[in-house]
């Protein structure tokens, strides 16, 4: 499942860089050591944080969590959603590129 999921992140930032949209992925995923993962935790890396991040020229930063099809939110993901929610930020859960266009168009960054 997350071959698939990674194959949707590869085609998403290469569409991201043909409409010319500053996006990054914060790489905190993956299997680690006890003291990587400790270390990582020192460094300010954060569970839940989305797979896409968007900083449009408003110097609004916005949020995209991928997920295939059956993929589902974990707990720290569901965490992240409510806290964008409750402060305005904006964030969406995109399953596929055409999801991804729908939520720069909502965000007019397109």
């Amino acid at each position: 499942m997350k071959f698939l999921e990674d194959m949707l992140q590869q085609q998403v930032f290469e569409y991201l860089n043909l409409v010319n949209v500053f996006a990054f992925h914060p790489k905190a995923s993956g299997r680690k050591s006890i003291q990587s993962a400790l270390r990582d935790k020192r460094l300010g890396v954060k569970a839940g944080i989305p797979d896409v991040v968007i900083i449009g020229f408003d110097g609004i930063a916005r949020y995209i969590e991928l997920k295939t099809a059956a993929g589902k939110l974990s707990e720290s993901q569901k965490a992240f959603r409510a806290f964008c929610s409750l402060h305005d930020i904006p964030w969406a859960l995109c399953r596929s590129v055409d999801e991804v266009k729908g939520a720069l168009g909502s965000w007019g960054l397109l």
